[in-house]
């Protein structure tokens, strides 16, 4: 069975609202192992609209409309679908005695311009019961079915739980099952990781082991890195995580863990707090150019005061020198980040000692260009520091800094250096 998406709705196309359904949508088709080949965002436009309508059900077995079901003028959905099928809207009347008592419910009064929701494309049908006043429509097609929700999100949420899956299941020849993994990397460019991968890549286009297809795909996440998606389709839930974990192995084997931080719903301040409770030490930041972004992400995660005791914000020369005791030449060098590192880890209370100096922008300070960072970080008995360099992009350099602050002290507590 193959999938399209059409959002309504003009406020989508002038960047005044997010089109969450679609993506929700398409999470909930490839959970029940529906291929969604197309999205599409129309304005509250008649024509145009029919004209997508008409478009998508020519190469689509089922259409997911969403949007445009309510009863003001710029609503104009169910009448696109029954110009593009061909058809009248009838008035349902089962649908109008629905629409009524949600009002009286609600002791609220109701005007005439409801009604409208309960007209149906002739052939079609009325989703019920509604969460809203608005029903959705199934509307069968030569070849396929026309499927019309609510652009409220709730409501499209309930309809497509409660009616719309367990009636796609049915229709499916052969059940399949779609899953996917995302990888997550941080520390080599797109275009690399591709090369690394191409042998990876080959090999998947043939390989449909025990029914099964796996795919490989890459998404550039700027400063969160680049996630890899292993995408499984196979013939049962065993088969499918069997595979994904194969494919999973095959990557680590590739790339190791200095590459890949984390999977899933991993996050790099996630995969930090844990090593740290594993390890069973505490973590003392001190921060210049970031500005406390990194305590910031870090207290955001549940549970973060197990061991996170916080983050120093030195962002004054004087401040490095009065409360971190930075007698570096230059605050923006090697030497004062290992000694703001040092500092934060005694300062704080902590094992482990975190610190970020560097040079944002727009000028360069101490001779140091824009874009010079240094990371520090410093154990009870083992101080050491990196420096990178990310552009003269002011934001871009404070947001890389973070999570490559973080990305190196997980390195360095999974190589034990810090012992």
């Amino acid at each position: 069975m193959k999938a399209e998406l059409i959002a309504v709705g003009s406020e989508l196309l002038l960047g005044q609202a997010t089109d969450t359904n679609s993506v929700w949508l398409s999470e909930r088709l490839a959970e029940l192992g529906i291929d969604c080949y197309f999205h599409c965002t129309v304005g509250d436009n008649a024509d145009r609209l029919t004209e997508q309508i008409t478009r998508s059900m020519k190469r689509s077995d089922l259409v997911i409309v969403g949007g445009g079901l309510g009863p003001t003028q710029d609503d104009l959905t169910r009448q696109a679908i029954a110009t593009a099928l061909g058809v009248e809207l009838e008035k349902h009347d089962h649908v109008v005695e629905a629409i009524t008592a949600k009002f009286s419910q609600r002791n609220r009064p109701m005007s005439d311009s409801n009604l409208s929701q309960a007209l149906v494309p002739s052939g079609g049908e009325a989703l019920l019961p509604m969460p809203g006043t608005a029903p959705g429509l199934w509307c069968p097609y030569d070849g396929g079915v026309l499927v019309a929700l609510p652009g409220v999100p709730y409501e499209l949420k309930e309809i497509f739980d409660t009616d719309i899956a367990p009636r796609l299941v049915g229709m499916i020849d052969r059940p399949s099952v779609l899953k996917t993994r995302s990888v997550k990397t941080w520390g080599m460019s797109e275009s690399a990781l591709a090369e690394l991968l191409a042998s990876t890549i080959e090999r998947l286009d043939t390989d449909f082991e025990a029914d099964t297809v796996a795919t490989l795909a890459y998404l550039a996440g700027g400063t969160k890195g680049i996630k890899l998606r292993i995408t499984v389709k196979a013939p049962s839930e065993e088969l499918a995580d069997a595979r994904i974990q194969r494919e999973q192995e095959s990557l680590l084997e590739i790339l190791g863990s200095n590459l890949v931080f984390g999977f899933d719903e991993d996050t790099i301040e996630s995969v930090v707090l844990n090593l740290l409770e594993e390890l069973g030490l505490s973590l003392g930041v001190a921060e210049s150019m970031t500005g406390g972004r990194i305590g910031a992400q870090l207290t955001n995660m549940p549970g973060a005061s197990k061991s996170f005791r916080g983050s120093i914000v030195s962002y004054a020369t004087e401040v490095k020198a009065d409360l971190l005791s930075v007698t570096a030449e230059t605050v923006v060098s090697t030497e004062a980040a290992e000694q703001m590192a040092k500092s934060a880890r005694a300062v704080l209370g902590a094992d482990i000692g975190l610190s970020v100096t560097g040079v944002a922008g727009p000028a360069k300070q101490d001779g140091v260009e824009v874009g010079t960072v240094f990371f520090g970080m410093a154990s009870e008995t083992k101080a050491t520091s990196i420096k990178v360099i990310f552009g003269n992009n002011r934001e871009q350099t404070q947001q890389l800094s973070t999570i490559g602050a973080l990305n190196d002290l997980r390195k360095w507590l999974l190589s034990g250096d810090y012992r």
